[in-house]
């Protein structure tokens, strides 16, 4: 994801968590909104709904013992895969962690109106966050994976996302931003792995993904430590 990967994902991701827990489960499953506040230390319903800035839910919503952890209390254990190359049609911004309300924005405003175009034209059924470099700046592309030959309508965009080596994590929607902040601080610093440079990572929702607990997997591109 270009040169600013470790600062731009560290905050980003773990923001994250709370956008993504609430835009794209608890328009129906409310009681998502309920368990997610409580997960994050947030004070109530209200303030998971704002998605608190990352200050905030880093302090309070990731306690250390969580950190350390992964998301089901063992060690983090990954499973190194090889993943075909295939391509995301949807939404794409310029990520900005000054708004903590980036990723609502992104999704409920600028990917939903879209949501019926893609839908049938998606080979999988499942969302995807795609996390990738342009221009030096970093960019989040929501959407669904489509045929390679696919034709964008008006107003999305089509990315293709490398065939390569990946670290694949399973968490929760509810633990997507306390993995990320764990992948970087205590797997990748101790693994045998580094980032490539402008490679991109991505979140794969898988379909019916419709509480807290709905599986999330986390997939980081890789390559061997040079020595």
């Amino acid at each position: 994801m270009g040169v600013r990967r470790r600062e731009f994902c560290r905050p980003a991701r773990a923001d994250r968590a709370g956008q993504l827990a609430v835009d794209r489960t608890a328009a129906t499953s409310p009681q998502v909104i309920f368990d997610l506040s409580e997960h994050l230390c947030y004070d109530g319903v209200v303030e998971a709904e704002r998605a608190t800035p990352t200050a905030r839910r880093v302090s309070r919503g990731l306690p250390k013992a969580s950190r350390d952890s992964y998301s089901q209390g063992g060690p983090m254990e990954p499973r190194i895969v090889f993943h075909d190359a295939f391509t995301v049609l949807g939404v794409q911004e310029r990520v900005n962690n000054s708004d903590p309300q980036f990723y609502h924005t992104l999704w409920m405003e600028r990917y939903m109106p879209h949501d019926e175009q893609v839908k049938p034209l998606s080979t999988d059924k499942a969302y995807y966050s795609v996390y990738f470099a342009l221009d030096q700046q970093e960019y989040c592309l929501d959407g669904m994976a489509v045929a390679a030959d696919a034709v964008a309508p008006e107003g999305l965009v089509l990315r293709q996302v490398a065939a390569g080596r990946y670290a694949a994590f399973d968490c929760t929607v509810n633990t997507i931003g306390q993995t990320w902040q764990a992948i970087f601080d205590e797997w990748l610093p101790r693994s045998a792995f580094e980032i490539p440079p402008d490679a991109s990572s991505f979140e794969y929702y898988a379909p019916n993904t419709e509480t807290g607990d709905s599986p999330v997997m986390i997939y980081l591109p890789i390559k061997d430590k040079a020595l």
